[in-house]
């Protein structure tokens, strides 16, 4: 009786890289659409305030300690985001308070750019981003 071999696959289920989106426990109650920042020790993440560098979205809420979808702010999709000001067009974006996008200021300061808006929006609505992993922008006064 002759034997039929059978290909044998591996696959590395238990890797540490993540393409688009990661998970993490939220350190506190955060809405959807929020950005995110990682907390000290790298095992949750917090709403980013204006001064932070976020890691990305959240796509859904969570209560403090539940687990979070992060949509990556390094992800090759656009995501979305609540605006934390009007926003036109093409406007480079950084953090604002509470979790929201605003655009580059022109008053001097660093500045954490995470995407360019893709629509229009007012203050406290949905918008359309490009994400990007973040990069420091740094406006001096003259």
């Amino acid at each position: 009786m002759k034997m039929k071999s059978i290909p044998i696959i591996f696959s590395n289920i238990a890797g540490e890289t993540h393409r688009s989106h990661i998970t993490y426990r939220a350190g506190e109650a955060i809405t959807r659409y929020r950005l995110v920042k990682l907390s000290p020790d790298g095992t949750a993440v917090s709403v980013a305030g204006a001064a932070d560098r976020p890691i990305g979205l959240s796509t859904d809420e969570a209560a403090s300690g539940e687990n979070l979808d992060i949509a990556l702010l390094s992800s090759s999709d656009t995501l979305t985001a609540r605006a934390g000001g009007s926003l036109q067009t093409g406007d480079i974006l950084v953090p604002a308070t509470e979790g929201r996008v605003k655009a580059l200021p022109t008053t001097a300061g660093s500045y954490s750019q995470i995407g360019i808006a893709l629509r229009p929006a007012v203050s406290d609505a949905l918008v359309e981003i490009m994400p990007c992993a973040p990069c420091l922008y740094t406006i001096s006064g003259n």
